[in-house]
């Protein structure tokens, strides 16, 4: 096997032993909320292992109550289903994602916006259209007309609410209508901070969280008597759904999460006859279009456009990671480099046109060869 591959199997290694094994004095625990279809998996060392992943568990378990949209009991679903004017009282979980939502749509001028709801559902890129289409065995035979896409381009929700604390108690109410929220791009990353929490409290030193996808290290990786830092795999964007592989891979220090964002995941192909479109769940609110597809008026048909087809983030909270990876996809490249440069995050960013941007420095050791022969530097 070339020494590089090694590398990356190494690194794949442990990354999955420790997510999956409980072993050198790891405790871990992998438990699925239902209603959401959020997995999560903890590998935790030191402190109240047991305790610390029953307390998450509990929080996961509350934060689907309070922010999943696809749940009709739950509290965000009930300000979503509320008129004009309504004043829902919320907890401290919805509170908070509204005001982070809020800060993050204006330090990123819009490109992460949780209110486009009725653009996922007109393109069919929520949750009822991906299980259809990417997961199904459906076959989508349109895409909506240009009209109905324009109706909702610029228009964001996130002027449409206010988020206040009385009393002890939490509220959002709708001042405008038609406002819904979605915060699916943040709430991993809010829980895996959450999570990252109840593990100092309890005492936890060393740590591997994981939220449907959404990383969260604490300490080195304890193998055996020694400690070292974590190995993480990059997936490769373009391959195939059978054997996606990696496109690179890095070592980590302690306390920090990795998230990534791209258009393969959440995703159907759409064929317009002349070329096939990518359709993914990442919305432009300014175009009200998923990234990669706009629309040729002269050939009255939707066309590729080049595009960030995986943003993954690096940084101290996950919540933040979460947003400016979605937020790396709907700028482009350039612009996803200034933006995560000016939060003092680690990025790397791959292009459908075979370009690559890396913010900060990064320990691939020899990884950093196997997306260089794919990649070339924006």
């Amino acid at each position: 096997m070339p020494k590089t591959k090694r590398i990356i199997a190494s690194i794949l290694a442990i990354l999955i032993m420790s997510t999956f094994v409980a072993c050198g004095g790891y405790v871990t625990e992998t438990r699925t909320v239902f209603s959401s279809g959020i997995v999560f998996s903890a590998s935790l060392c030191g402190g109240d292992e047991k305790s610390a992943i029953d307390e998450m568990s509990e929080l996961m378990e509350e934060a689907d109550a309070s922010i999943n949209v696809n749940r009709p009991d739950s509290l965000i679903a009930k300000f979503n289903a509320a008129q004009n004017g309504a004043k829902i009282e919320v907890d401290r979980h919805a509170y908070y994602l509204a005001i982070k939502s809020k800060e993050i749509y204006a330090a990123t001028s819009g490109a992460f916006d949780p209110s486009l709801s009725a653009a996922s559902r007109l393109w069919e890129v929520d949750a009822d259209g991906i299980n259809r289409y990417a997961y199904g065995s459906a076959k989508k035979e349109s895409l909506p007309r240009a009209d109905e896409v324009n109706a909702l381009a610029g228009k964001s929700g996130m002027d449409g609410f206010t988020a206040t604390e009385e009393d002890g108690k939490y509220y959002l109410t709708k001042t405008a209508d038609g406002v819904t929220l979605d915060f699916g791009g943040i709430a991993k990353g809010y829980i895996a901070d959450e999570c990252r929490d109840v593990c100092l409290r309890r005492g936890v030193t060393s740590a591997l969280i994981e939220i449907s996808g959404n990383i969260y290290l604490i300490g080195d990786y304890r193998d055996g008597g020694r400690s070292k830092p974590w190995g993480v795999g990059v997936v490769n964007p373009r391959g195939t759904e059978n054997k996606r592989g990696y496109v690179c891979g890095f070592y980590l220090g302690c306390n920090a999460s990795v998230v990534t964002s791209g258009d393969y995941e959440r995703c159907y192909d759409f064929d317009n006859g002349d070329e096939t479109l990518r359709v993914c769940h990442i919305i432009d609110g300014k175009t009200a279009t998923p990234i990669g597809i706009t629309y040729d008026e002269t050939t009255g048909k939707y066309r590729r456009t080049d595009h960030v087809i995986s943003a993954t983030v690096v940084g101290e909270s996950s919540l933040v990671c979460d947003a400016y990876a979605t937020a790396a996809c709907v700028v482009g490249a350039e612009k996803a480099v200034e933006l995560i440069e000016k939060i003092g995050y680690r990025a790397l960013i791959f292009t459908s046109d075979g370009k690559f941007a890396k913010v900060g420095d990064f320990d691939f050791s020899e990884t950093e060869t196997l997306y260089k022969t794919e990649y070339s530097p924006l």
